[in-house]
């Protein structure tokens, strides 16, 4: 009947629109663009304490080459890390990068704790196109933890995470391969389920 129609024309409309508002927020939110020289120097002092920051290129299973950067604190003398310290992996949110880790990275490196940022595969400087709120990112994060194991200036490590980074951190954690790893974690703004976080975002632009 005429009576309905009006109805089925919105519908019509409206699933379309919201499957294309739920793939930009989720999968492809902005991407947040910055200068590597917004990251300031690559030497620097924290209450009297030397620091360095190096900046490096790791790869995925997946192939991507994700862009990282190791904050150490360092002697002053030979600017090298005089015995292991713990290292504190800042994970960002969905439409974030590394460069968020300025939030933190100087009161840890006050307290000579390493900082690892990175930007996740489809964030940031990093390769690729998508983001997955957590499932794929565990691939980035393992490939941090991989990396880490080996670096001999890390005694231990933390996670720090933010939003999608913190339910990245959860994954991780909770795999028998490297919970034996990470020794705490700070989660900020996490959530435990994508279901519930779709729901929120279809009450919230319905």
């Amino acid at each position: 009947s005429r009576v309905g129609e009006p109805g089925i024309v919105r519908e019509r409309f409206f699933l379309p629109k919201m499957t294309e508002i739920f793939t930009g927020l989720i999968c492809r939110p902005p991407r947040k663009q910055y200068n590597v020289d917004e990251l300031g120097p690559s030497k620097f002092l924290i209450q009297e304490q030397m620091c360095v920051r190096i900046d490096m290129e790791l790869v995925n299973r997946r192939q991507l080459k994700l862009k990282c950067s190791h904050y150490l604190p360092v002697d002053s003398s030979s600017m090298k890390v005089e015995k292991p310290v713990p290292c504190v992996i800042y994970l960002h949110g969905n439409s974030g990068s590394r460069i968020d880790a300025d939030d933190i990275v100087d009161s840890y490196l006050a307290e000579r704790i390493a900082v690892f940022s990175i930007d996740f595969g489809g964030c940031g400087l990093s390769e690729g196109e998508y983001v997955t709120l957590g499932w794929r990112e565990r691939d980035d994060l393992e490939c941090v933890l991989d990396y880490l194991s080996g670096d001999k200036n890390t005694a231990c490590i933390a996670l720090f995470g933010r939003s999608m980074g913190a339910a990245t951190a959860l994954l991780v954690a909770s795999d028998d391969r490297y919970y034996h790893m990470i020794r705490g974690m700070v989660l900020d703004s996490c959530y435990t389920s994508v279901r519930q976080v779709l729901q929120e975002l279809a009450h919230k632009y319905a």
